[in-house]
């Protein structure tokens, strides 16, 4: 009986250790997930600035375009 309870205890022992370290990786899972996750929204946001940028710029390149296209089918140059 004394042997099965030194082995009782010596795999609560295990175990709670093994629980540490499952604890410990998991905390460094959800730093990195938290990482990555503002580095998306970095990028995001980088993106919808750069977008907003081309379109301003396509528009500034269509308005003359579309000027000289009138002109054309027009005719009057």
């Amino acid at each position: 009986m004394r042997e099965l309870q030194d082995d009782v205890r010596e795999l609560q022992v295990e175990f709670v250790s093994f629980r540490e370290e499952v604890r410990g990786e998991l905390k460094a899972v959800n730093l990195r997930i938290d990482h990555l996750t503002d580095k998306v929204d970095s990028l995001s946001k980088s993106v919808d600035k750069s977008m907003r940028v081309m379109m301003w710029i396509a528009g500034v390149y269509a308005v003359p375009m579309m000027f000289m296209l009138v002109k054309i089918l027009v005719g009057t140059n």
